[in-house]
């Protein structure tokens, strides 16, 4: 499994853009720059996302959750967590 930098991270609007950085109460690591608010907020929100969209699959399985429509969501997430982990769907 691959590792990131946890959370939170927070964004910081300069001149020449909005870094992304770790809310850790020291100097804070910056982890991208984004052009725009709205790039800016869902790339601070994806340690959140992905320990969410975790949880939420694993209820999922647990409660034994099936169909169609189910299914076809339950692949959703686990493509997006690969995507996330930096794997091939």
């Amino acid at each position: 499994m691959s590792t990131y930098t946890p959370g939170p991270w927070v964004t910081y609007a300069h001149t020449k853009g909005i870094d992304i950085i770790v809310d850790d109460g020291a100097d804070g690591k910056s982890i991208a720059t984004a052009r725009s608010e709205d790039d800016a907020a869902l790339i601070a929100a994806a340690p959140d996302l992905l320990i969410a969209l975790r949880a939420l699959l694993r209820d999922c399985e647990r409660l034994g959750f099936e169909g169609r429509k189910t299914a076809a969501v339950k692949q959703q997430a686990r493509a997006a967590i690969n995507k996330a982990k930096g794997e091939q769907p």
